[in-house]
């Protein structure tokens, strides 16, 4: 099923359920979660979240300020802990030297959180490795809401920022931060400014920027000011104009901008106090493939949102939750607490359940591993403020259940390759009837402001029963090193957990490391097995196995120990190198015939390499002529 049809059935629900609402017979509560999905209660927290990053292990990383629910005091210090999704638990983490309150945020190749600046003048830089705190050579500027881009190699890119006025620098692992004079943001300077006097809460302060990382490998600004702008990060830098969004005039102020496929945004809502409203319902895609920005209006929300933050699902589609129709920041009145999911392919929007606690400025929402969405946060405004929200809540999507309202079955991946290269190619194996693989990079948000998220669907072809070789996309700027979360979608388009692929920076190599038949095996139940398994490789490379008999374990090189279940095995070996990957695949007979050894010299294998050649390519155009999704 494609996200069309998809959305198709979504839709029929909704509309019934509105029709019905219209007659004044349902509200909104006994929609089925099928149509609308369905909140978790409310969980507290230990502070208010105003910052988060999602961990390759499933965990998710907040921050708020050295006070729990106040904006700073002056102490460099912060409250930071994660949250573990799947026993509801909370560790502390605290950082003692640097407050990020309102810092830059991005993620790095080996999965950790870099974090610079912050309140209100801060040069200092933190990187948090899922465990601990560590200290990164300073900034060269203060930088306040500043906005950070992760780049192919691995860079961070920060961009303008308060104290830091148009001065963009660059950091690199083991030589910290250079400056990148010719990257100049003189132009979003003084439109922010002029933004600023116009006062009034919702533009005072705001200069975090929509920036991306385009497939042609520069950084493309998409606002919230009216301009639109490219910047190189080569060099000395360098930046040239891009017009601006469908020729408006409007800024976009707490809006919101994600990158929803390979080189294409969703941007919408954010306020303009110098508009009546000043909030906007209006939403657009601006595909960044080519040399200029193709921009495009969709279809308007069906609420006017500022502070709303945008997510990325496994499907392709986009969730939009909280914001408010005012833009004042610290106020829940005009809150819009019924979230709406965006369908790419049909390009318009679907109400779905509201959420218990108003979501405004300061909030932040997170695509969780298992395919849920966690929205948390908002105030951090101190005592006396209706608008803080210690606590968050979780949404579980329409695709996570039956039309009856039970929990949908959900699709397993065995085994999934952990490791990828631009370019190169990995391995699924499943029982399941998946339709697509797609992979989500992890990022990290705050003030709706999530620059690292990003969605690439996979091209892959079955290679033996329910193994599926999977091409990785060859452009490094598109498949930004770092950590994914590689989901497979089924017929039905319920996703499956997430499992985690880190991306190494480059391309991958040009040969997947050769890895020879290994014979068909024999073992009577209990027998101590030996099998090397690194003698049918040539050349250096990481070995997994998948399908081996219970008892059994690869470690390396050899499989050993004791099957102790009778049965016949399918057995795949799999040899990763520099982002490409082999497999050999043979049988394995438990407690069968008169003795242990060698049956025959049988078993499949793949070099690997990337591309999809010979039966792996009839795979793939059988797949299409079947009506299965597009290729990405």
């Amino acid at each position: 099923m494609d996200r069309t049809a998809q959305f198709s059935r979504r839709l029929v629900s909704a509309l019934v359920f509105l029709a019905l609402t219209a007659l004044g017979i349902f509200g909104q509560a006994h929609a089925g979660p099928s149509a609308v999905g369905s909140w978790s209660s409310v969980i507290e927290w230990p502070f208010v979240p105003t910052s988060a990053a999602q961990l390759p292990d499933g965990r998710i990383l907040t921050w708020a300020s050295n006070e729990t629910d106040a904006f700073p005091t002056g102490n460099l210090y912060t409250h930071t802990g994660t949250y573990n999704p799947s026993d509801g638990t909370f560790a502390s983490y605290p950082n003692r030297r640097h407050d990020m309150f309102c810092a830059g945020s991005s993620m790095l190749i080996d999965g950790s959180v870099l974090v610079a600046g912050g309140n209100p003048s801060l040069r200092q830089t933190s990187r948090f490795d899922g465990q601990s705190w560590l200290a990164e050579p300073n900034m060269a500027n203060s930088r306040w809401y500043g906005t950070m881009v992760t780049l192919a190699e691995g860079e961070a890119f920060a961009t303008f920022a308060k104290r830091a006025g148009s001065s963009a620098e660059l950091w690199q692992d083991n030589a910290g931060w250079s400056g990148l004079p010719r990257a100049s943001m003189a132009t979003l300077e003084r439109e922010q400014n002029l933004l600023n006097s116009v006062g009034g809460s919702a533009a005072a302060g705001q200069w975090f920027a929509f920036m991306h990382l385009a497939p042609n490998g520069r950084v493309f600004h998409a606002g919230p000011t009216p301009s639109m702008h490219w910047f190189d990060t080569d060099g000395l830098g360098g930046v040239q104009s891009a017009g601006t969004r469908l020729g408006e005039s409007r800024a976009r102020q707490f809006g919101s901008s994600v990158m929803f496929d390979e080189g294409q945004l969703l941007v919408s809502g954010g306020a303009d106090l110098r508009m009546n409203p000043a909030s906007a319902a209006s939403a657009m895609t601006i595909d960044i493939r080519g040399s200029a920005p193709v921009v495009r209006a969709v279809g308007n929300m069906v609420r006017p949102r500022t502070f709303h933050n945008s997510v990325v699902l496994p499907t392709g589609e986009v969730i939009v939750i909280g914001g408010n129709e005012s833009g004042v920041q610290f106020y829940d009145g005009e809150s819009v607490r019924t979230p709406e999911i965006w369908n790419p392919d049909s390009r318009g929007w679907t109400a779905m359940a509201r959420h218990t606690v108003p979501r405004n400025y300061h909030s932040v929402a997170l695509l969780l591993q298992d395919g849920r969405v966690l929205s948390a946060g908002g105030g951090l405004c101190g005592d006396g403020c209706g608008a803080n929200h210690a606590d968050a809540e979780i949404f579980s999507p329409p695709y996570l259940f039956r039309d009856d309202g039970s929990a949908a079955p959900r699709p397993g991946l065995e085994f999934v390759s952990s490791s990828a290269r631009a370019g190169g190619n990995l391995y699924v194996k499943t029982a399941s009837d998946i339709d697509v693989f797609n992979l989500v990079r992890l990022g990290s948000t705050t003030h709706a402001n999530n620059s690292d998220q990003r969605f690439v669907s996979l091209r892959a072809g079955e290679v033996d029963d329910g193994l599926y070789e999977v091409s990785v996309h060859a452009n490094p700027n598109v498949l930004v090193p770092g950590a994914w979360w590689l989901f497979g979608v089924d017929v039905n388009g319920v996703p499956s957990v997430g499992h985690t692929v880190h991306v190494a920076a480059g391309r991958a190599a040009d040969l997947a490391p050769a890895l020879s038949a290994i014979p068909d095996q024999a073992t009577p139940v209990g027998e101590a097995v030996s099998l090397d398994v690194a003698a049918s490789v040539s050349g250096p490379a990481t070995l997994k196995a998948s399908g081996l008999p219970a008892g059994l374990q690869l470690a390396n090189g050899t499989i050993s120990g004791q099957a102790h279940t009778a049965g016949t095995y399918r057995v795949t070996v799999f040899a990763e190198s520099a982002g490409r990957a082999a497999h050999q695949t043979f049988t394995w007979e438990i407690g069968r015939g008169n003795g242990g050894g060698v049956v025959g010299a049988g078993g499949s294998a793949s070099s690997g390499g990337g591309a999809l050649g010979g039966a792996l390519l009839m795979c793939y155009l059988m797949a299409l002529l079947a009506g299965r999704r597009r290729a990405a």
